[in-house]
């Protein structure tokens, strides 16, 4: 097998002008409710969590009341007991819905665009999460009166997107070819520094990464490898108007910068 390889993307956003900036921090931010992807996707898993809590608990209580032995210990009583936990699982799912994309930090706002939209909050067994719910959530954390439309987010995101999907299919090929199958990457986030240029104005820099999984299934024993990991190094000015902030430039230009042999996350 190859071992983990740690690729980094550097992402530079534009700087605003004292002009841009005096206009941007004045501006109203109304806060947007969600979007229908977002409401989709919400309702999914509720609804899921909600069915499949209900079919273990009653599924549990068949078994106790009909069966003896070890069974009834996993299939029933444990199954009973857990079912609560995949309630939770629907509830705070639906609870998403109620979180404003207004930040009162800065930091806060950072990790909203890059996880929740650009990575995709919505993501199960694959990279990145729908395209659609992407949107939806970016919408909500810019303002209107800046320069950010849908379509130029948009060809973005499949752009960066695109670039960090190679990446990994490159290092996850040869998992692939013996068998390895694609599942849920990993997604860390850090602050690495956030300096104050102004009292509205932000200069963040952080690491958001990535770590590409695949699994396997052998002898009912799943086993999970990180081919590569790619880390976007990002440097971003965030304003604030009124008392939330948001991101100046919403397509920041980036590049490939460098392979290492580090984890930037150990």
């Amino acid at each position: 097998m190859i071992e983990k390889i740690v690729n980094v993307i550097k992402v530079t956003g534009r700087a605003p002008s004292q002009a841009e900036v005096d206009r941007l921090s004045n501006i109203e931010f109304k806060n947007i409710p969600p979007g229908k992807a977002e409401v989709k996707n919400a309702f999914k898993y509720f609804l899921l969590g909600i069915g499949f809590g209900v079919g273990m608990f009653f599924f549990g209580l068949w078994v106790i009341k009909n069966f003896i032995g070890p069974g009834v210990l996993i299939f029933g009583y444990l199954g009973t007991a857990a079912s609560p936990f995949v309630f939770g699982f629907g509830i705070i799912s639906l609870l998403k819905l109620l979180e404003s994309a207004r930040k009162t930090k800065a930091s806060k706002a950072f990790r909203w665009m890059w996880i929740n939209a650009v990575l995709g909050r919505d993501a199960v067994d694959k990279r990145f999460g729908e395209p659609d719910y992407a949107l939806s959530t970016m919408r909500r954390i810019i303002p209107d009166g800046t320069v950010c439309s849908k379509e130029v987010f948009s060809n973005y995101l499949e752009s960066i997107r695109s670039t960090m999907g190679g990446i990994c299919d490159k290092y996850s090929a040869k998992y692939k070819e013996e068998g390895w199958g694609e599942t849920s990457p990993m997604k860390d986030f850090k602050i690495t520094e956030e300096k104050e240029l102004l009292p509205y104005l932000h200069q963040i820099t952080g690491v958001v990464a990535l770590r590409d999984r695949v699994s396997k299934t052998v002898n009912k024993k799943t086993e999970i490898q990180v081919p590569s990991i790619v880390e976007l190094h990002i440097s971003q000015y965030y304003i604030r108007a009124g008392k939330y902030w948001f991101p100046y430039d919403c397509t920041p230009a980036f590049q490939i910068e460098k392979k290492e042999d580090y984890d930037e996350f150990k």
